[in-house]
């Protein structure tokens, strides 16, 4: 037996450090049709198929992501031009992708083709203009001129004499003049770095139309936060669902030390989460109603803990009022509220929270039709049927082998529901 589990052990480790040289050979062949020559000539053809040409011409895989696709003009009709003669593959990537606002990294052995971080920082899909006034932001090289305005300077590089710059007003007067110096120590260099430093530590930079703004980090994150997303996550960890709002965001996530494990484990490992066209911030009100957990904007991303108050195994923190003591061993969390207003500008937008954060009066309204709701199913369940979600009438008293199977986990839910609810409905 003991022969056996070593002959396990020597097995494995071999299997592994195996994988791990085939995986070292792999990219080191990479690394070197990167750095091979090559000539390719490709003229005025969409995105995906000058990328399909390349990689048959090199040998290397290249991809156009999806978040390419959604801040391109076309999308995936967007034409690009390509001529290299006799030149690395590494050293033309960026000559190519930069006038488009694009960038590219290796991952999973694949090389992407990605977003600029200033064509994500536009947080929507670029215009035409904005992507060809972008480009030469990324790739016309700025000279110094101390007499020149820091406006002037980015009309140059852009050929754009109606360019505004915004800076906000912790970076106007002496600030400025200094921000002005520590930019132009990197001079010669294209304005995006040069812009990069004149906004300085803590600030950051986005162009919408002929308009470039400075602004705090911690507001660019507020904007990526509002980009719009469909999401289906279904049985997962919370931990992944998180990792994942916070890539399509592009922004950092902090987990406060044991702010997961103080949740149930069916919340942090078996979570499901399904939302149609809402924003990132949206789905973290819902995560934040579900869970208990709080998140906070910081300046390079968003910070996740406990609520106050927030007890181990709890989802829900106690609140203040009347409300505190009412419902004290029930979790609302999963209890999301979704309103929908026309604004000035004519289009309607939905708002979703979770049913505590409003005030008591509205709290116990709520919960009063919860519970007349929850009396009218039982008087329908009670009159032997049940509406399903898909319409369906369902003889509660049939034989369980005549009901479809699929129809049988939402009866037995709803039969164990509707008797406990109902109990505390009236008990109240």
């Amino acid at each position: 037996m003991m022969m056996t589990a070593r002959r396990t052990v020597v097995t494995l480790t071999l299997l592994t450090l195996v994988g791990w040289a085939v995986a070292q050979q792999t990219d080191g062949l990479r690394q070197k049709r990167l750095d091979a020559p090559l000539t390719l000539t490709v003229s005025d053809k969409p995105i995906g198929e000058v990328f399909w040409k390349l990689t048959r011409a090199s040998n290397v895989r290249f991809t156009v992501t999806d978040e390419t696709l959604a801040a391109l003009p076309y999308a995936g009709q967007t034409h690009m031009d390509v001529q290299l003669r006799d030149v690395s593959l590494r050293a033309a990537l960026r000559q190519m992708l930069r006038p488009h606002g694009l960038d590219w990294r290796i991952k999973d052995g694949v090389v992407q083709v990605v977003p600029s971080d200033a064509l994500h920082r536009m947080c929507r899909r670029a215009t035409f203009d904005e992507l060809v006034l972008l480009g030469r932001l990324l790739t016309v090289e700025l000279s110094a001129d101390s007499q020149a305005r820091p406006v002037d300077l980015l009309r140059r590089a852009s050929d754009d004499d109606d360019l505004a710059l915004v800076l906000p007003d912790d970076l106007l007067g002496e600030d400025l003049a200094a921000a002005r110096r520590r930019a132009d120590q990197v001079l010669p260099a294209p304005a995006a770095e040069w812009l990069d430093l004149l906004a300085g530590d803590g600030r950051t930079w986005y162009l919408s139309g002929d308009r470039i703004t400075v602004l705090n980090r911690s507001d660019q994150v507020r904007r990526q936060l509002q980009r719009r997303v469909s999401l289906r996550y279904q049985n997962t960890r919370l931990v992944n669902v998180l990792l994942d709002l916070a890539r399509q965001a592009q922004v950092k996530l902090t987990l406060a030390p044991g702010s997961l494990n103080i949740l149930p484990r069916d919340v942090r490992n078996d979570f499901t989460l399904m939302i149609d066209d809402a924003t990132i911030a949206q789905a973290l009100e819902v995560i934040s109603g579900a869970t208990g957990l709080e998140f906070s904007v910081i300046d390079d991303g968003i910070d996740a803990r406990p609520a106050l108050g927030l007890k181990v195994g709890e989802t829900t923190a106690p609140s203040d009022g009347a409300s505190a003591g009412r419902d004290s061993g029930r979790s609302r969390a999963g209890v999301i509220m979704r309103t929908s207003f026309i604004g000035s500008d004519g289009i309607e937008r939905d708002v979703l929270m979770p049913i505590f954060d409003l005030p008591a009066d509205m709290q116990e309204a709520i919960e009063r039709h919860r519970a007349n709701a929850i009396l009218e199913m039982q008087k329908h369940w009670s009159a032997g049927t049940v509406e399903m979600n898909d319409g369906k009438d369902v003889d509660a008293d049939d034989d369980d082998d005549l009901v479809p199977p699929a129809l049988k986990p939402g009866i037995e839910t709803i039969r164990r529901r509707a008797t406990e609810e109902a109990g505390k409905a009236v008990s109240r």
